[in-house]
């Protein structure tokens, strides 16, 4: 489906304010316009840190070269003459730093050096396709990358990777909480009403006790569903 999709999402946490007017005004046309964002690759999936695209200053551009997968969305976004889309790229200005070098990249469709290698034939869901994107010597303008170009001495896995996606964006945790009744927790609560339904609904069974005071015979009120009189059972 058209939209702002992941690579909008991005902008919306971690851009400027110039690059939301830019990259975001494209979605109220009467165009479907499609945005995507490329993570994965060839050698490279959860594990950030092996990340291998790269992206290197060059004066007042990046040049971007390497290879993603399974990128959702990568033809409608990537190629022109499907929509004016755009495609949030991670790559790593530092391998040295690890992740804590990697930074993502706003890439607009039909930029040269950017190319729809080719599209997964999937078994289900073929109405949204899944892309690999190449990236030979793709440059973009210095201004494409979202949050700060400077790469911090630590790294903290995925939380160091996207906190640039992150830092800008609004607490939401902070305003539920204050939205939150005070008291009992809401875990705790919940809990509890789990363990209430299930004692109210258990089924009701009767006890009936024989000459010996230690022998007891339950018998469920209850007949197991599906279960007919005479039907054999095993």
């Amino acid at each position: 489906m058209p939209g702002p999709g992941l690579g909008g999402a991005a902008v919306m946490a971690a851009g400027t304010p110039d690059q939301k007017e830019r990259f975001l005004s494209r979605f109220k046309g009467e165009k479907p316009v499609w945005s995507a964002m490329a993570i994965t690759e060839p050698g490279c999936g959860s594990d950030s840190a092996a990340i291998q695209t790269t992206a290197v200053r060059d004066g007042d551009q990046w040049v971007l070269n390497g290879t993603k997968i399974f990128c959702t969305s990568g033809l409608m976004a990537g190629d022109p003459t499907k929509s004016n889309g755009f495609i949030v790229v991670w790559a790593t200005v530092d391998r040295s730093a690890g992740r804590a070098g990697i930074k993502s990249f706003i890439v607009n469709a039909g930029t040269p050096g950017m190319t729809v290698a080719k599209c997964e034939d999937k078994m289900g869901i073929r109405a949204s396709d899944t892309a690999t994107l190449i990236f030979e010597d793709c440059r973009i303008p210095f201004d494409h990358i979202l949050g700060s170009a400077e790469v911090p001495k630590t790294s903290e896995g995925f939380k160091g990777v996207d906190g640039d996606l992150r830092r800008d964006a609004p607490d939401r945790r902070r305003k539920r909480a204050r939205r939150r009744p005070r008291g009992r927790s809401t875990s705790s609560a919940r809990s509890s009403s789990v363990r209430t339904f299930r004692f109210a609904t258990a089924p009701p069974c009767t006890s009936s006790r024989s000459s010996s005071a230690t022998s007891w015979t339950w018998k469920p009120i209850c007949k197991p569903r599906g279960s007919s009189p005479g039907a054999p059972r095993g």
